[in-house]
């Protein structure tokens, strides 16, 4: 089955989707990036960003910390153009998880593969796609958000691993440096 979204209805799920508190993530004391949209008026992922992605359960009694799957950090170096690269970092389950991170950003949606970047991670293989949360026009403290879906192209065994083509729903949340 396929659904079509308009894209109106699109970001403000996204939205929607980006206001939900998150109980178990670590607080961090984050400021807005301090340029979200490039000259050109595409959006830039040049920057820190909190991740973090949920499983996706269609159940309203499981409680958000049960649907949790992984909090990291992602470093991307300043870009020129659309093509993007950078590193995602965590640990979890007591390993240390590191990704290399390699994408391409087109107006506010973004498209991004995650390989191996340590033996914690070796043979992974993580597909992204992504949207800027839009601001509100008289919103204040509003920090750059992303939203999307992320799908495990690769199985692996460590602990909320898989099948592969699983998927889950995550935030990046823009950090300044």
């Amino acid at each position: 089955m396929t659904i079509k979204l308009h894209s109106s209805v699109l970001s403000k799920f996204c939205l929607a989707i980006s206001l939900v508190s998150i109980p178990w993530a670590t607080a961090i004391s984050a400021e807005p990036v301090e340029k979200t949209v490039n000259a050109n008026g595409v959006a830039t992922l040049a920057g820190q960003w909190v991740y973090r992605s949920l499983k996706n359960i269609p159940d309203p009694n499981v409680e958000i910390g049960d649907m949790k799957l992984l909090v990291a950090v992602i470093d991307i170096p300043p870009f020129t153009g659309t093509h993007f690269t950078g590193v995602m970092t965590a640990t979890e389950h007591g390993k240390d998880v590191r990704h290399l991170l390699e994408g391409d950003i087109q107006g506010d949606r973004f498209t991004m593969r995650a390989v191996q970047g340590n033996k914690t991670t070796e043979g992974w293989v993580y597909d992204y796609t992504g949207w800027l949360v839009p601001t509100w026009k008289e919103g204040k403290n509003q920090i750059p958000t992303f939203v999307g879906s992320v799908m495990r192209v690769t199985e692996h065994p460590f602990p909320g691993g898989g099948t592969s083509h699983a998927n889950a729903s995550y935030t990046i949340i823009g950090m300044k440096k």
